[in-house]
């Protein structure tokens, strides 16, 4: 069985798309990261959308970072393990060809050699579009896919967007972590109030919670300052002990 808590101690950098870092190639990434952010210990990639690898996305200008296969994944666990991080992945769920969903999922997560596989789960235009049967099919065939692999749920918290993508009724049973985006500069509140109104509301559910903190700047916005996200970090762990 999965480990619940295999987040505790782990501070894990979410990396999106070649064009969201400087850098040009994983090692130039790794390096900097044990140079510049030595307390992070993971990474988590994106892998695909649906059944659509993340590399379809992305420009073709930084070739070494794109994620088009298998064996990209596992070019990223092998560079990142040399620098001494682990490798962790995640994945927009779209529900729309549930059955090849299941399995590019699984084949990341058995043959990738990742560590886990957080399933970010949204709704609207390029995220998941299917139906409560076709979610109730993807959580329920991805957990028995994957009996061994911990699975972590990404989801807004916020008001009815649970319900409306049924975390609690279809998702919540399958996964084995909370994983709520907790984007306070883009949601346009405090850190201490999107903290505090994430976990009024998933803080009791009874499974672990690490929340995923901003540190990325939306377009449109003024630059978010760095102080920001320490900010949030501190009140996450200070505060909510995440």
């Amino acid at each position: 069985m999965p480990n619940p808590s295999l987040f505790d101690g782990r501070l894990t950098m979410m990396y999106w798309t070649p064009r969201s870092v400087a850098e040009t190639s994983i090692a130039e990434l790794a390096d900097n990261l044990r140079s510049y952010a030595p307390w992070i210990n993971a990474v988590m990639i994106k892998t695909n959308n649906g059944i659509g690898w993340q590399g379809a996305y992305d420009s073709t200008n930084k070739p070494n970072l794109a994620i088009n296969s298998v064996e990209d994944v596992q070019r990223w666990v092998n560079v990142l393990a040399s620098r001494g991080l682990e490798c962790h992945a995640w994945c927009v769920v779209r529900g729309t060809v549930v059955s090849q969903e299941i399995d590019r999922i699984a084949r990341i997560c058995l043959d990738g050699g990742v560590k886990s596989m957080v399933l970010d789960l949204e709704e609207g235009e390029g995220y998941f579009t299917g139906d409560q049967n076709a979610a109730r099919a993807l959580a329920v065939g991805l957990r028995e896919r994957l009996p061994d692999t911990h699975l972590g749920l990404m989801f807004d918290a916020r008001g009815q967007h649970p319900q409306t993508v049924w975390v609690q009724s279809v998702w919540f049973p399958e996964v084995d972590s909370l994983h709520p985006m907790v984007y306070h500069y883009h949601f346009c509140q405090t850190a201490q109030a999107a903290l505090q109104n994430c976990y009024s509301v998933v803080g009791s559910w009874g499974k672990p919670v690490y929340p995923a903190l901003e540190a990325y700047t939306p377009d449109g916005y003024p630059r978010m300052p760095e102080s920001e996200m320490v900010t949030a970090a501190n009140v996450a762990t200070q505060t909510h002990r995440a």
